[in-house]
């Protein structure tokens, strides 16, 4: 969120040259190199469902962020961590205290009609569901799923909030291509 703000009120500062080698640097450095592409799958995403004008100039400052970035720096690496937002919960699980209440951190994910479902390893309750960007690129991958874990950021800044949605909810997918 606070990258996302600061592509939304301090582009020039964020899009120069020095500052961009040393957040990317520093995203590969901790193997989050996936955030990257992520932000843009998930603003692609959240545009097709409710398309508005802060949303396209945010997607318009992470195309110039990472335009010359090659995105293929991201695949060479294996295992490749992705981490991704859970969309739909309140579809699928409405109250998010129970998650949070719940010890169970393991997940599994679902293959299903182009969607992968995220579910509890435990008991199988669906807990929401990858967005669309970011499971046709995971399932072009290809792979086997190393580990899946749930996430939940103790705290999230959302101060002034550019994006339509809050994500409370992460998933840690590790992929181990073949």
């Amino acid at each position: 969120y606070e990258f996302i703000h600061l592509l939304s009120t301090e582009f020039e500062l964020v899009n120069r040259e020095s500052v961009k080698r040393v957040i990317i640097n520093s995203l590969k450095n901790k193997n989050m190199i996936w955030l990257l592409l992520e932000i843009k799958n998930v603003l692609s995403s959240l545009y097709n469902q409710n398309p508005n004008t802060n949303l396209r100039n945010i997607s318009k400052n992470v195309e110039k962020f990472l335009d010359n970035y090659e995105f293929s720096l991201i695949f060479k690496n294996n295992p490749i961590r992705v981490l991704t937002p859970l969309f739909d919960r309140d579809k699928y699980l409405g109250d998010i205290n129970y998650v949070k209440k719940t010890r169970e951190r393991n997940v599994i994910l679902i293959s299903q009609d182009n969607e992968i479902r995220v579910a509890l390893k435990g008991n199988g309750i669906v807990i929401g569901k990858i967005n669309p960007n970011t499971t046709r690129i995971v399932s072009e991958l290809g792979g086997t799923v190393l580990s899946s874990k749930l996430i939940i950021p103790r705290f999230i800044s959302e101060q002034v909030n550019y994006l339509p949605e809050v994500f409370d909810l992460w998933i840690e997918i590790n992929l181990l291509r073949l």
